[in-house]
């Protein structure tokens, strides 16, 4: 699944990726216990969104483990494809849009990640030599975009579509950052 000029470092990387996961569950699952049974009444409903919280640093980690996501780019492309148990479309599209933290939210960016970086014949013409390359003998289902098709034409739909995730990401990061500040403010 890996070039054999990365192996050794893949199979490090590998090796630390799944202790990590292990640690992330046991850690969350730790914290779950406190929080239910452990923590002050006095927290009061604010319990409810520590164990959301803990049940998604859970629920992340082990879409991660069942997708092993691989991100790449290639001279003018972008693809991610998953080389763990699950390797669907589907379950990276689910990998990938698992990154909101809404329900609204994690529905756009699934349907736009499915629709907008669907693998076309040129996408997938344009890719191969890079399969060939790097994952020789594998066949892998991918979304990704190509900004420009092999003619040197450039490919509007790619760019919206990756504008608007970026538009997705700026927006809740800003309501981040605005609360923090606001929540700083308020307890000084």
């Amino acid at each position: 699944m890996v070039s054999d000029k990365n192996r050794a470092l893949f199979e490090f990387l590998t090796v630390f990726e799944i202790v990590n996961i292990g640690l992330s569950v046991v850690t969350n699952l730790l914290l779950i216990y406190l929080i239910v049974y452990r923590s002050s009444k006095e927290i009061g409903a604010y319990r409810f969104m520590l164990i959301a919280f803990a049940i998604n640093d859970i629920y992340f980690p082990v879409l991660h483990f069942l997708t092993l996501p691989v991100i790449c780019s290639y001279k003018d492309a972008f693809i991610m494809f998953a080389h763990g148990i699950l390797t669907s479309k589907f379950s990276i599209c689910l990998f990938g849009s698992s990154f909101s933290q809404t329900m609204p939210l994690l529905s756009h960016l699934f349907a736009n990640m499915y629709v907008s970086y669907g693998t076309d014949s040129e996408t997938r013409e344009y890719m191969q030599p890079f399969f060939d390359e790097e994952f020789a003998g594998e066949h892998y289902d991918f979304i990704g975009v190509l900004y420009y098709s092999t003619n040197g034409a450039f490919r509007p739909s790619a760019f919206f579509a990756t504008m608007g995730f970026n538009t997705i990401m700026t927006f809740c990061m800003s309501i981040i950052v605005g609360c923090s500040i606001a929540i700083v403010k308020h307890l000084r």
